[in-house]
């Protein structure tokens, strides 16, 4: 398969991340902090889990239905990648041990992608053009009161979202497939995969909607995405142009009184979130976010029998400690080399011997 060529991938890699890593995205602006001024303090051993759970998963030969059953989605796992390119490249990782990471997510990668383009930062493209067609014929024409609670509803999710999983875990609550062309149409699925994450969350309760699911055909539009799928860019306001829409709760159709009643509920638990995330003091920050990274990748540790919870090592590696500086540029590299070695692709180059 071309796309497993590793000349193919890395050359691809470099184009889809350019945009992402110099563009409108500054990690100096998300919450909790500077997450790539973090990563330097622990990421190795994290690096070193990961590697651990991807070679007892093999020796065990466990299937590629298994797999797909456990691990994250995809918009997920392209992050989840991108830092493990950076932070491989930071710790000039080992050689070895870091290929045997990188070619399990390209595979799983290569499983689920539907156009065979990994790191397209233009769309996501997961179903095929029949699944798509079978879809456009269930959504439903959305009126002017429809299209405010759609709106409503996608933008209460979101924030619930990044209290959920915070600003670098936040493609796995919450994903984005397509943009899928339909005429002159585009149709984007925005997915809500797991919206009770009572292990993060104890005090989560009564709250039965683990999946949501919103399908929203735009009329006379054209999008595309960063490398990261919850960047959607259009020329104009696309939210205006919602044309036919369908709302899943856990798999089952939803209009109306219950969308409303919903996105009530979502309000109330994401206060709740909030507030209880704003008490904490900085250690005990640092703690939930390798909760939260460690949680994204559960699956992965539950096919090994690892527990996906932090290791004692890694929370002693950050105690008392204070993000790391002089880690980011944000300023674009002179030229073609400095960039390469500043996104890692440099690193890639010399493990696949390019």
């Amino acid at each position: 398969m071309n796309n497993w060529n590793p000349n193919k991938w890395i050359r691809d890699y470099s184009d889809a991340v350019k945009d992402f890593t110099f563009g409108d995205h500054d990690p100096a602006s998300h919450l909790p902090f500077n997450a790539f001024k973090f990563y330097p303090l622990y990421f190795k051993l994290w690096m070193d889990k990961i590697y651990s759970a991807i070679k007892i998963i093999e020796s065990k030969k466990i299937s590629q239905k298994k797999i797909l059953a456990n691990l994250s989605n995809y918009g997920s796992i392209k992050y989840i990648f991108y830092t493990l390119v950076n932070m491989g490249a930071y710790f000039n990782y080992d050689k070895e041990k870091a290929k045997t990471i990188f070619d399990f997510f390209i595979k799983y990668m290569l499983w689920i992608s539907k156009d065979k383009n990994l790191f397209n930062e233009k769309s996501c493209v997961l179903r095929t053009k029949e699944e798509i067609s079978r879809i456009i014929l269930k959504l439903k024409v959305a009126g002017e009161k429809e299209k405010a609670n759609i709106s409503k509803l996608s933008g209460i999710l979101a924030m619930y979202n990044h209290a959920l999983y915070n600003d670098y875990s936040t493609e796995y609550g919450y994903f984005n497939e397509g943009p899928y062309k339909y005429k002159n149409h585009s149709l984007l699925i925005k997915n809500y995969l797991d919206l009770f994450p009572k292990e993060l969350w104890p005090k989560l309760k009564n709250f039965k909607f683990k999946k949501i699911m919103i399908l929203v055909l735009y009329k006379d539009t054209r999008l595309k995405m960063r490398f990261v799928t919850t960047h959607i860019l259009a020329d104009k306001d696309y939210a205006k142009k919602l044309f036919k829409y369908l709302v899943l709760l856990n798999g089952k159709p939803a209009t109306g009184l219950k969308i409303e009643k919903l996105i009530r509920q979502i309000a109330e638990k994401t206060g709740e979130i909030y507030l209880e995330a704003k008490g904490y003091n900085f250690e005990k920050t640092k703690l939930k976010f390798l909760e939260q990274q460690a949680y994204e990748l559960r699956g992965l540790f539950n096919l090994a029998g690892l527990n996906w919870r932090p290791d004692k090592e890694m929370v002693k590696k950050i105690k008392d400690k204070r993000l790391k500086t002089g880690f980011i540029k944000m300023s674009y590299p002179k030229n073609k080399k400095e960039y390469e070695k500043y996104v890692g692709v440099a690193y890639l180059k010399k493990i696949y011997n390019l």
